[in-house]
């Protein structure tokens, strides 16, 4: 048996999610859950880590939610009381789930996401018929860093799809859950580094590593040529690379230009994804100093990605 706590944000603050999620942090949570949050998260300053010149502000068209889970042990009324001390408008209700309607109710938010034509990416749990030319990759959402629905994601694989070929070498930065990795070794890839400074994510691709059902994907880890660990970007990193892609923060992406030339064959790739519209002139501007010529340019909704060639000094 699982308590369960809802929480309704009746307010458009962008720091109210961080807070609630705190406190039920805090109170040993064993699972959170949002609904309706894209809309609360437009109003955010600090949105995706960058300071925008100009707050925006867009009305909220229906209470965003926060559920969260706790053990029976817990002591709902205190945790209750704690969030009405500080937000005494917020309605908070809870009630008594099954076990597995909680895993049922968690899982029917993940399906198999279309990420191209060819490229899909399903859940562990889901049985996907795919046809001959399809490529599938498994993951593990339980494990969160990427699920491969961010719109970021999807212009880093089109952009993988597009330029990387067979017996390229890869390096993966801000792998989070190593989607971009696995479908850079699913298109051929002869050997894939994928780098993220947060340990846990790391740990998460190396899970999903695990579960990957693709026949050159498993050539690649049988050959141990596909290798997740803790790096800050290209520190230490010496190897000469064919693709660099990179779904990571505008101002992370500007310092590790000067890594990506050396590391670059001439004639080949840099992917630079993870960047809103708004910060696409700072981007452009930053390559001038380097030499790479730009090649393609993608923009879907609000966000931009980068291909990149090198090219000779």
């Amino acid at each position: 048996m699982w308590n369960k706590i809802e929480v309704s944000l009746l307010t458009e603050d962008p720091l109210v999610i961080e807070n609630v999620t705190y406190l039920l942090t805090e109170y040993q949570a064993l699972g959170i859950e949002y609904e309706e949050i894209d809309q609360y998260l437009d109003n955010d300053l600090n949105l995706f880590g960058e300071i925008r010149e100009e707050p925006v502000s867009k009305p909220i068209s229906q209470s965003p939610m926060i559920r969260a889970y706790f053990d029976d042990q817990v002591d709902l009324n205190q945790i209750i009381e704690q969030i009405h001390s500080s937000y005494p408008q917020f309605k908070v209700e809870y009630q008594t789930v099954q076990e597995e309607d909680w895993q049922r109710n968690w899982m029917k938010y993940y399906q198999v996401e279309h990420l191209s034509r060819f490229i899909k990416i399903v859940p562990l749990w889901k049985d996907y018929a795919a046809s001959p030319e399809e490529i599938v990759i498994k993951l593990d959402p339980g494990l969160a860093f990427g699920t491969g629905n961010h719109q970021t994601t999807r212009l880093s694989a089109l952009a993988l799809e597009l330029v990387l070929r067979k017996g390229d070498r890869v390096l993966d930065l801000g792998t989070g859950s190593g989607i971009l990795s696995f479908i850079a070794g699913a298109l051929g890839a002869s050997q894939v580094w994928g780098f993220d400074l947060d340990p846990q994510a790391v740990h998460a691709a190396q899970e999903n590593l695990k579960i990957q059902e693709n026949q050159a994907l498993n050539r690649l880890i049988h050959e141990n040529k596909l290798d997740f660990k803790v790096n800050d970007l290209m520190h230490g990193f010496e190897d000469q690379v064919d693709i660099i892609v990179a779904n990571i923060l505008p101002h992370i992406l500007v310092n590790m230009l000067a890594d990506a030339e050396k590391r670059l064959a001439i004639g080949k790739y840099l992917i630079l994804s993870g960047i809103l519209v708004d910060k696409g002139q700072e981007i452009e501007e930053a390559m001038e100093a380097y030499a790479f010529s730009l090649s393609h340019r993608f923009v879907t909704g609000q966000w931009l990605c980068y291909i990149y060639q090198r090219i000779e000094d």
